[in-house]
Parts: structure tokens; C-alpha cells; sequence
């Protein structure tokens, strides 16, 4: 992918050459049923791409040729969804690895312990975690991003920190009247401490440039999006616990 200016902002020129997805020519969906017959889809079978722990500035993920550390993940947004994720132990009782307690992919109904409607549940009231900085039911985004090297898409699990940064950008892109799979989006790290001094990682979304073939780009995402949803709702539900920031 090259690289241009435009306005004094560096953005990057996509060539439909650039991505897998497309010189492979094939409906991912179909390929995917194919050779996979009536399996679904894992949350593990999904490249994911997480927040750096400690502040960190580079990304790193997975390719057909190893790990890959980046500062900047460059990609075209498929799908997006955001669930809520509830445990009843902080991590500091629990010391992590157990699914969530309570999930909800509505943001409205909870289905576990406590469960019941998520708008009148004392634990999406901020203030309401452990720390009474933040809510003791967590809201998470998970993006779904095809990255030039593959076909199918990686999967961002963003924390709360970088909820807002995301919807932004999201509404920044709406309030154009340009869908997300229209442009190239450009994801970077900055860092940033809570109160107790400790650092973490904030994405910081921004366009790279325009996609040069949005028809496909709309296909795609919404053939791939009912068999995304399903597997966000697994992702929600086998979580794995975090530290708070």
C-alpha cells in the first residue's frame, strides 16, 4: 500500500490488489461452509487482536508468516458489535480466566447471574465497580477488521477506555454519510494511567484512506455479518477476566 499526501495528512492509496480478500475472488462465506460443512465458527478460530498491556505502543498479531509488532493497524471494518460482560469476583479474587458471569449482546437483557434488564441494573451504573471509577457491568466493542493479509477477518477486543474513541469515529463516519467499510481505517495506541498511577493502552482510531471498491467491501460485510454476530455472542460469553484500569 502506498502512501500519499493530501491536506498535509499522510493517507494510504489502496489498490484492490492490496487485499487477499479480494484477489482471491471468492465468496468467503461459501468457502468457509465448504470446508467446514455445519461447524460453526469458534471465538478461537479468529485471529484477535488485543490491547498491549502496561501501556504498551506496538500491536501485535498473528499472520500465515508468524507475529507481526506494528503501530498501527491498518484495515477495512466488516462488522462491529458491543456486548456487556459482568463478573461478580474482581480479578485480584479471582486471578482471571473465568468466563463472565453475566452477558448481555443486547445491552439491554442480562443472561446469567444477576440478569434481568441491563438499564435498571445497578451494576451498569458507573461507580458501581470495585474501584467506584467506572460500571461493575462492563461494556466491550469488538471489531471485526480484514487486515491485507487474509480473507477473513481479526477480531479487536477493546476495552471501556477506548469505547468512546471508537464510537466517535464510528458516528464521525455516519455523520458523513460514509459506511465503515468505506474507508481504510487506521487504529494506533496511546497511552495513558488511571488514578492509581497505572498505565494502559487507549486505541485511537482515524481514516487512512479511501477504499477503492466499496461495493465489494459491502458485499462482504454483509454476507460474513450474521456468522460474526454469532461469533461475538461466544466471545462475550468465554471471555476471559481482565485487571481494571
Amino acid at each position: 500500500m502506498a502512501k500519499k499526501k493530501e491536506n498535509g495528512k499522510e493517507l494510504t492509496v489502496v489498490e484492490p490488489t492490496d487485499y487477499a480478500a479480494v484477489t482471491m475472488n471468492v465468496d468467503v462465506t461459501e468457502v468457509i461452509r465448504t470446508n467446514l460443512g455445519n461447524v460453526k465458527i469458534s471465538p478461537l478460530d479468529l485471529d484477535q487482536i488485543k490491547i498491549p498491556a502496561g501501556g504498551g505502543k506496538m500491536w501485535s498479531y498473528e499472520t500465515i508468516d508468524g507475529e507481526v509488532d506494528a503501530k498501527a493497524i491498518e484495515g477495512i471494518i466488516v462488522y462491529t458489535t458491543t456486548t456487556r460482560v459482568y463478573w461478580a469476583a474482581s480479578f485480584e479474587e479471582s486471578g482471571g480466566g473465568s468466563p463472565p458471569d453475566c452477558v448481555s449482546i443486547d445491552l439491554i437483557h442480562g443472561r446469567g447471574e444477576p440478569g434481568g434488564m441491563c438499564p435498571q441494573c445497578p451494576l451498569s451504573e458507573f461507580g458501581s465497580s470495585k474501584n467506584e471509577r467506572a460500571q461493575a457491568c462492563q461494556e466491550r466493542r469488538f471489531i471485526f477488521i480484514v487486515l491485507p493479509n487474509a480473507a477473513l477477518p481479526y477480531v479487536m477486543n477493546l476495552p471501556p477506555s477506548s469505547l468512546n474513541s471508537s464510537k466517535k469515529y464510528l458516528l464521525r463516519l455516519a455523520s458523513n454519510g460514509v459506511n465503515f467499510y468505506e474507508r481504510i481505517t487506521r487504529v494506533e495506541l496511546e497511552p495513558d494511567k488511571n488514578a492509581d498511577g497505572i498505565k494502559y493502552s487507549k486505541a485511537k482510531f482515524s481514516v487512512a484512506g479511501p477504499v477503492p471498491n466499496p461495493e465489494f467491501w459491502k458485499e462482504y460485510s454483509k454476507k460474513i455479518a450474521p456468522m460474526l454476530q454469532a461469533t461475538a455472542e461466544e466471545l462475550a460469553s468465554e471471555m476471559e477476566q481482565e485487571s481494571e484500569e
